[in-house]
């Protein structure tokens, strides 16, 4: 491919050559985050301490997730962005559901801002107290398109399934969704502070 990605990095992470001597064996592992928008192809592996030369260490197979960049037909329209990373535009989900069945919920997230932070959307399903029935936390579009890959502008369909329990009262449920950080658990904010988006509910029957 044309396209390319030049990284910087020390050859072993905490350890600096200032402390290397003579003899010395150093195992340097790199973490090399592609950006999103990198052409799906066939890259060179090379590696360079400086200078003109650099020695080719392989090769690399990159495949690209399609984009979409319309957005699908969804049962119920939204407009909530949450941070700077995306907005919830659409959701599709059955409004009554029995005790013991498993629904699907899909999402519809619009890309605003590409991140190198790797986010989990959830949806929730709560009773009227608030306590959380039962959810489903994953990396978006059943963990096939990870945040840390979004460009800015496509669309992502995200499903998730909720199985009701088989003792589930019958009774109108409340059903939330979001995103979260991974690693500081900490959720994304829509404009007024709320850290969840309430979709519509949901009639359980027996």
């Amino acid at each position: 491919s044309d396209a390319g990605l030049e990284v910087t990095a020390h050859p072993v992470p905490g350890y600096p050559t200032s402390l290397w001597k003579s003899g010395d064996v150093w195992r340097g592992q790199h973490a090399i985050l592609l950006p999103p928008s990198l052409p799906a192809g066939r890259y060179h592996l090379r590696l360079s301490a400086g200078g003109d030369g650099s020695l080719l260490l392989g090769q690399v197979d990159l495949a690209a997730p399609e984009h979409l960049w319309s957005p699908p037909e969804t049962t119920f329209l939204e407009d909530v962005t949450l941070g700077e990373l995306a907005t919830l535009v659409g959701y599709t989900m059955p409004v009554s559901a029995t005790v013991g069945e498993e629904i699907v919920l899909q999402l519809t997230w619009r890309v605003e801002a590409e991140t190198h932070s790797a986010y989990k959307s959830f949806v929730h399903l709560l009773d009227a107290n608030g306590r959380l029935i039962v959810g489903s936390d994953a990396v978006p579009a059943a963990w096939q398109r990870p945040t840390t890959g979004w460009v800015a502008g496509e669309y992502i369909t995200d499903p998730h399934m909720l199985a009701l329990p088989a003792d589930l009262s019958p009774g109108r449920y409340l059903v939330q969704t979001g995103l979260y950080d991974s690693l500081s658990m900490q959720r994304l904010l829509a404009g007024d502070d709320r850290d969840t988006i309430l979709l519509h509910p949901l009639d359980v029957t027996p």
